[in-house]
């Protein structure tokens, strides 16, 4: 892991020293304090046998239109730096994975490689030496400016468009990564729920209502006739029989 965060951090270094007028030795300090930061802070989640695995936690993003990276402001302010003093590129991602340190500049740009690594039969990391990452740097930024100029500048016609189609090349698939992303949703400013139609109740009775409509018939209460009183029967005591 040191191997690849190394690699990861002298390419940002490399982009930051192109500001001459930076002290040599606050740039040397910020690159120590930002490989520790990042060593430990990749300790959890650094997995050999699935390097796609936990990609979008180990993804530096550097973007003037989104907050700036926990970690650079943690190094710069370890190291006694302002952020702003770094003048970083406004787009730029890189990604510190198991064996392989890859960039992307811009977010229309597929990809490239900084730093690749193998393990040798002694188990110790080898780096595998290639194209150099500030020159793909430079071209795929150089890319970028262009196409945004020509996109503001002029509009293509469809006659244009028809001849690029046909002398355009299928362009090579990228390995596509893992990015951390802030979306943000406002509230409506609408109400989400339908209103109800307005209805009107008169005030009066209907006519046809009150002729059609059977009424109720009233029941007159009967009267429960009673049996008549009966007469009082005296009763005298048995008298003894001689």
């Amino acid at each position: 892991m040191k191997d690849e965060v190394g690699a990861g951090v002298d390419f940002i270094l490399r982009l930051i020293q192109r500001n001459e007028a930076l002290d040599k030795k606050k740039v040397e300090t910020f690159g120590k304090e930002l490989t520790s930061i990042l060593c430990e802070r990749y300790q959890d989640h650094w997995y050999p046998s699935n390097p796609s695995k936990g990609q979008a936690y180990r993804c530096i993003r550097i973007n003037s239109k989104q907050r700036t990276d926990e970690v650079l402001l943690q190094a710069c302010a370890t190291s006694h730096m302002q952020y702003s003093d770094l003048q970083l590129p406004r787009e730029v991602t890189i990604w510190i994975d198991p064996y392989e340190v890859s960039c992307r500049s811009g977010e229309k740009n597929g990809s490239f490689t900084v730093a690749h690594f193998d393990n040798n039969e002694e188990g110790q990391m080898k780096r595998l030496e290639g194209k150099d990452s500030m020159e793909l740097y430079e071209q795929d930024t150089s890319d970028y400016h262009s196409e945004n100029s020509s996109e503001c500048n002029s509009q293509p016609s469809s006659d244009d468009e028809g001849s690029r189609k046909e002398t355009s090349t299928e362009p090579e698939k990228v390995r596509e990564k893992e990015v951390t992303e802030f979306f943000y949703h406002p509230a409506p400013i609408w109400t989400q729920y339908r209103r109800r139609a307005i209805t009107y109740m008169p005030i009066y009775q209907p006519v046809i209502g009150y002729y059609i409509i059977p009424k109720a018939k009233m029941v007159k209460p009967t009267r429960i006739k009673m049996p008549p009183p009966q007469k009082k029967i005296k009763c005298t005591p048995w008298q003894s029989v001689t």
